[in-house]
């Protein structure tokens, strides 16, 4: 991964070019420290980075779970938890929730955790979003319950493109068996076929799922 430098007085843009596409962050004061780069070149790696923000804002480093190729064909295991994010709609660090979940992750050996609000319906992952398929159609939690990430866009942008069906859906943990398929979209994941929720199994091999991967990953390879 490299950034591409831009500064202005009170904001910094950065294009992070990750898979070759581009996202942009705005609204935090940067310091670079240019250790690692060629000091007259405008790229800088992004481990001779040291961040200076507003002195009420934090910056965290969350460590990325990259999954296998062999993830991507068999699927991952994940579970269910009783927590939800409070304004999900706005990307925070949570740290009391992200340590219970990352020590979760830890001790029961799955990927990831998916969170459960008051109510029993699923809303999204730790550090992703979560959809599930039944008869052919995606089902997904409606925007205003989960963080709307660019890789859950993408997944509406292709279904939208191929006219697979999709449909915003609060799905309750009591009819989780009614699916056939689930599968992660986030950063790390990209696409991920879930194979287990809980001791519930789930198909990583379904057609439209696979389907689904493919279109993902040559939208990638294009941008």
């Amino acid at each position: 991964m490299y950034i591409s430098r831009q500064l202005y007085s009170e904001t910094t843009t950065f294009s992070f070019n990750t898979f070759n596409c581009d996202y942009s962050f705005m609204g935090l004061y940067y310091i670079f420290c240019v250790s690692q780069a060629d000091s007259s070149s405008d790229i800088i790696s992004e481990t001779s980075i040291i961040c200076l923000v507003k002195p009420d804002e934090y910056i965290f480093q969350i460590p990325h779970a990259y999954p296998t190729s062999e993830d991507y064909k068999q699927g991952v295991p994940t579970l269910t938890y009783s927590a939800m994010r409070e304004n999900p709609g706005v990307k925070y660090i949570n740290t009391d929730l992200r340590t219970r979940t990352n020590r979760l992750i830890k001790q029961k050996q799955v990927y990831e955790v998916l969170l459960v609000d008051k109510e029993g319906y699923i809303t999204e992952g730790s550090r992703s979003n979560v959809f599930f398929i039944g008869d052919n159609v995606i089902f997904t939690a409606p925007l205003e319950y989960v963080l709307p990430g660019t890789s859950r866009k993408r997944v509406f942008d292709i279904c939208h493109k191929h006219r697979f069906p999709i449909i915003e859906k609060r799905i309750p943990v009591s009819e989780l068996a009614r699916y056939d398929a689930a599968f992660l979209s986030g950063t790390s994941p990209l696409i991920l076929p879930i194979n287990r929720i809980d001791e519930l199994r789930f198909d990583p091999g379904l057609p439209l799922l696979q389907e689904l991967m493919k279109y993902y990953f040559r939208l990638l390879e294009e941008c």
